[in-house]
C-alpha cells in the first residue's frame, strides 16, 4: 500500500474516457472524485464540476516519486492521506 499527504497533482489531462479496468472511485467531502486506472496504471482526480482529470503524481512521505503499476484501491483518511492498493507494486 502507498501512503501519500501532499498530493502533487502534474499537468496531464484527459476526459472522463480511455480508462482501462478502473476498479476503484472514491469521493472526498468537496465532491473531488478520485478514479484508479489498472491498465494504464495511473490515479486521477476529477476536481468538482470539472470534465477533465488529472493524473496525480504519486510521491511517498520524503518525497520520492513513486510508478503505480495496477492501482486497484483508493481511499482517504480524516487527515487527507490517500491510501492506494496498487496490485503490482505490493
Amino acid at each position: 500500500m502507498i501512503i501519500w499527504s501532499n498530493v502533487n497533482v502534474s499537468p496531464i489531462t484527459t476526459l472522463l474516457t480511455g480508462f482501462t479496468r478502473s476498479s476503484s472511485l472514491f469521493f472526498r467531502l468537496t465532491n473531488d472524485l478520485y478514479v484508479t486506472d489498472c491498465e494504464n496504471s495511473r490515479m486521477q482526480v476529477f476536481l468538482a464540476n470539472q470534465t477533465h482529470g488529472t493524473t496525480i503524481n504519486v510521491q511517498d512521505v520524503n518525497g520520492t516519486i513513486l510508478q503505480l503499476s495496477c492501482p486497484a484501491v483508493v481511499t482517504m483518511d480524516d487527515h487527507g492521506y490517500l491510501f492506494i492498493l496498487d496490485l503490482v507494486n505490493n
